[in-house]
């Protein structure tokens, strides 16, 4: 059996950054953590909780919102401290959520213009994606988007992931991933899942991610309803997508990414005793070396 911790990444917001230290016995040297970037996030607290990530050993890969940086000297700061502080290589690139920008930067698209990502600086880049679509962008808008990114980053030289936002059905994930590459789109992917959560905590976040469909059909499966009640675990799920990976190794999945919504110990100790199915290995995903 196959470690389901090694093909893994986990996300916590830069406001969580005490969090890296307290779940550090869980820890396993490598793993990728997704630093958020809220609104009220500062530079210093990203920059800090990177730092943090880093000195434990972790891949730190930090959001770099587009509605948040001040200014273009501001973005190149972030930059160059999250570079030669935290030894950042990789970074999440996302327009955000405020509702006026606080700089000159909308969307990830004028991020990636301005050319301050290049191979001197932070050469790997991810972007977020959507199965079950975005609550405020068109579906239409979404590819066009994320087909001009990706096509920018090409430009730029700098190597791609794609990043889903949670969803709950495998068969809503795995559709959107064959899509995306019918389409031409061959950036390895990571899906995104929800670690173990209470059920009040997984509503609630789910309402705020617009992906209520998907956890509405996980409710109305009898067999679930139960251990619903009880708490939400992935196991399902990332079961379902491990066969698929199995059987159609051109889909260019490297694993989950884990949405720890507040308890990244509690989702890492579970992940230390997860495995894969008992016929898949971790190497039936695609490397992750990109």
């Amino acid at each position: 059996m196959g470690s389901l911790t090694s093909i893994a990444s986990a996300e916590v917001t830069a406001h969580q950054g005490s969090h890296l230290e307290a779940a550090s016995s869980a820890i396993q040297p490598g793993l990728p953590v997704f630093i958020a970037a809220l609104p009220s996030t500062t530079a210093d607290e990203l920059i800090t909780t990177a730092k943090a990530a880093s000195a434990l050993g972790l891949e730190p890969v930090p959001h770099l919102v587009a509605r948040n940086m001040t200014s273009e000297e501001q973005f190149a700061y972030v930059v160059d401290r999250l570079v030669t502080e935290a030894g950042v290589e990789r970074a999440l690139v996302l327009g955000g959520d405020r509702s006026i920008p606080a700089g000159p930067f909308s969307d990830a698209l004028s991020l990636l213009n301005s050319g301050i990502l290049n191979p001197q600086t932070i050469s790997k880049v991810a972007f977020g994606c959507y199965p079950e679509g975005h609550p405020k962008i068109a579906k239409a808008q979404l590819e066009k988007s994320l087909f001009a990114k990706l096509e920018i980053a090409e430009d730029l030289r700098l190597k791609t992931r794609l990043i889903t936002q949670i969803c709950f059905d495998a068969s809503t994930i795995l559709a959107f991933v064959r899509l995306l590459r019918a389409k031409g789109i061959a950036a390895p992917l990571r899906y995104g899942v929800v670690g173990p959560t209470k059920i009040t905590t997984l509503l609630k976040y789910a309402a705020v991610c617009g992906v209520g469909a998907s956890l509405k059909t996980l409710a109305q499966q009898r067999t679930l309803s139960a251990k619903l009640l009880a708490g939400y675990t992935p196991d399902a799920l990332i079961e379902s997508i491990s066969h698929a990976v199995q059987a159609e190794q051109d889909l260019g999945i490297i694993g989950p990414h884990f949405f720890t919504f507040g308890s990244l110990k509690r989702t890492l100790n579970w992940l230390a005793v997860r495995k894969l199915p008992n016929d898949l290995t971790s190497a039936a995903y695609s490397p992750a070396a990109v």
